[in-house]
C-alpha cells in the first residue's frame, strides 16, 4: 500500500472511529449520569473493583494473538481459525479460574456480594473472546465504519438495559447486566459485520509461533491495564468500595474524553504505522499525529480540570462531590497522555515490543509504589500523587522513544508546547474568573460563562502567538480533510 493510500485509510478509519466513539460516548455518558443518580458510589465501586480482575484476564485470554493477525502481511484463514479457537479456550479457562476461584477468595476476605458480581462478570471474558478475531479482520482491512456502528449500538443497547434495571430496583446488578449485555451485543454485531467464519482448524505450530509473538503484546497489554487499574485495586483494599466509586466516576469521565480525542487515532495507528516502509516515515507520522491530537486534547482536558467541581455536582449530584479533585487531577494527566499514546504502535511496527514491555513494567512499579504510599492519606493526596507520577512516566516514555527510533524528547516537546502553553493560560484564566468574579453564581451559569471564555482564551493565544504552529498542523491534515469538506460544500 502506498503512503498516500495509507494516509487516506488512516483518515477514513479515524473518521469512522471518531463517529463511533463520539456517538457511543455521548450515549455512554448520558447513561452513566442517569445511573449515577439512581445508584450510589458503593454500587459503582463494587463493579469497578470486580472489573479490575476481568480487564486483566481479558488481556491474558487474548494474549496478543489478534495483533499478530493485524500485523501479518496477508490474512490467512487457517491462522485466523487457530487464533479464534485458541483465544476461546484461554477465555473459558480464565473465566473458571477468575470467576469461580477468584470470586471465592474475594468473597471470603472482602465481600460476599463481590464474589457473585465477579462470577457473573467472568462471562464477559468468553463472550468478548468470540469476537476478537473478527475485530482483528475488520481492523486490518480498515473497516472502521463497521466497528463504529458496533461500538455505538452495543453501548446504546446495553445502556438501555442497565437504566431499565436500575429503575426497577436491581441496584448493583443493573451495572453487572449492563456490562454483560454490552459484550454480547458487540460480539453479535462483529460476527454479522465480518465476512469470515471460523473453521474447525487448529494448527499447533502456528499457534505457538503467533503466541510467542503475541505474548509480548499481551504483556504490554496486561501491564497497561494494571497501570490503569492499580489505583482502583489499591483504593478498594485500603480505603473501601465507596472510594472506588468516586474514583470510577472521575476516571469514567476522563476515559470518555480519551475515547473522543485519542482512541480514534490510536485505533488506526498500529495498522497505519505497520504499513509505512521505514523508521523515518514512522517518526514523521508520530510527530504529525501527536501535534494534531494535543491541539485538541490540551484545551479539552485542561478545561475539564478547571471546571471539575461544577461539572461533577451538576451532572452526578451532590453525593458525588468528592470526585471533583480526582477528576481535576486525572484531566490534567489526560491531555499530556497524548504524547505517549502512539509510542506503543510505533514500537510494535518497528518490531521492538520488548522495549515497550520493559517501559510499561517500570511505569507499573512506580505507579504501584506511589498509590501504596499516598492512598492511606485519603483520596485527595492520592489523586495529586498519581498525577505527578504520571507526568514523570510520560517523560520516561519519551526517552524510550529516543532510544528506539532516535526522536529526541526535546523535539516532541517543541512540537506540542504551543498547545500546552495556550491551554495552561486558559486553565489559569478560568480558575481566576471562577474564583474571583463568579463565586456566588449557580453552577450551570458558571459553566455557561466559563466554557466559552476558555475557548476564546485558547484560540486567541494560538492566533496571536502561534499562528505558524496552527498553519503547520493544518498543512498536515488539509489533504486528508479536503475531500470530506468538498462533499459538504465547505470548500
Amino acid at each position: 500500500m502506498q503512503v498516500s493510500g495509507i494516509k487516506k485509510s488512516f483518515a477514513h478509519g479515524t473518521f469512522w472511529l471518531f463517529i463511533g466513539h463520539g456517538v457511543s460516548n455521548v450515549a455512554s455518558f448520558l447513561i452513566f449520569a442517569v445511573l449515577a443518580r439512581l445508584l450510589g458510589p458503593v454500587d459503582f465501586g463494587l463493579v469497578a473493583f470486580a472489573t479490575v480482575f476481568i480487564d486483566l484476564s481479558r488481556i491474558v485470554a487474548v494474549a496478543g494473538l489478534p495483533t499478530a493477525l493485524i500485523r501479518a502481511p496477508e490474512w490467512d484463514d487457517d491462522d485466523a481459525s487457530t487464533v479464534f479457537w485458541g483465544t476461546a479456550v484461554l477465555a473459558i479457562a480464565l473465566a473458571i479460574v477468575v470467576g469461580a476461584g477468584g470470586g471465592y477468595l474475594l468473597g471470603r476476605f472482602y465481600s460476599n456480594e463481590l464474589q457473585w458480581v465477579l462470577l457473573a462478570l467472568s462471562l464477559c471474558l468468553v463472550i468478548d473472546a468470540l469476537g476478537e478475531t473478527h475485530d482483528a479482520k475488520l481492523q486490518r482491512e480498515f473497516q472502521f465504519k463497521s466497528l463504529a456502528k458496533r461500538t455505538a449500538i452495543a453501548t446504546a443497547g446495553a445502556g438501555i438495559v442497565g437504566v431499565a434495571l436500575a429503575f426497577a430496583g436491581f441496584g448493583v446488578w443493573s451495572l453487572v447486566i449492563n456490562r454483560i449485555a454490552s459484550s454480547a451485543i458487540r460480539t453479535v454485531i462483529l460476527w454479522r459485520a465480518t465476512v469470515w467464519v471460523p473453521q474447525p482448524i487448529f494448527r499447533r505450530d502456528r499457534f505457538v509461533e503467533m503466541f510467542t509473538f503475541g505474548i509480548h503484546i499481551g504483556a504490554v497489554g496486561v501491564i497497561s491495564v494494571v497501570n490503569r487499574q492499580v489505583p482502583a485495586l489499591i483504593v478498594g483494599f485500603l480505603i473501601g468500595p465507596a472510594a472506588v466509586g468516586f474514583l470510577r466516576a472521575s476516571s469514567r469521565s476522563v476515559n470518555i474524553l480519551l475515547d473522543l480525542t485519542q482512541s480514534p487515532f490510536r485505533g488506526t495507528a498500529l495498522a497505519s504505522f505497520s504499513r509505512l516502509k521505514d523508521t523515518a516515515a514512522r517518526v514523521r507520522g508520530y510527530r504529525k499525529v501527536t501535534r494534531l491530537i494535543t491541539l485538541v486534547s490540551f484545551p479539552i482536558f485542561f478545561g475539564v480540570a478547571a471546571l471539575a467541581g461544577d461539572f461533577v455536582v451538576l451532572l452526578f449530584g451532590e453525593r458525588w462531590a468528592d470526585s471533583a479533585l480526582i477528576l481535576s487531577m486525572l484531566a490534567l494527566v489526560g491531555g499530556s497522555a497524548s504524547l505517549a499514546v502512539f509510542v506503543q504502535p510505533v514500537l510494535v511496527a518497528e518490531g521492538l515490543v520488548r522495549l515497550a514491555v520493559i517501559n510499561m513494567f517500570q511505569i507499573l512499579l512506580a505507579n504501584t509504589l506511589v498509590c501504596l504510599v499516598t492512598a492511606p492519606f485519603g483520596l485527595s493526596i492520592f489523586a495529586i500523587g498519581f498525577a505527578i507520577n504520571t507526568y514523570l512516566g510520560i517523560l520516561q516514555t519519551l526517552f524510550l522513544l529516543k532510544r528506539a527510533v532516535g526522536l529526541p524528547p526535546s523535539r516532541v516537546l517543541r512540537d506540542i508546547y504551543p498547545s500546552f502553553l495556550s491551554a495552561g493560560v486558559m486553565l489559569l484564566t478560568i480558575l481566576a474568573v471562577g474564583h474571583y468574579v463568579l463565586p456566588d453564581y449557580g453552577r450551570l451559569v458558571r459553566l455557561v460563562i466559563l466554557v466559552p471564555l476558555g475557548a476564546l482564551v485558547f484560540t486567541s493565544m494560538l492566533a496571536v502567538f502561534f499562528r505558524g504552529f496552527v498553519w503547520e498542523v493544518w498543512r498536515d491534515v488539509e489533504p486528508l480533510l479536503s475531500p470530506a469538506l468538498k462533499r459538504l460544500g465547505i470548500c
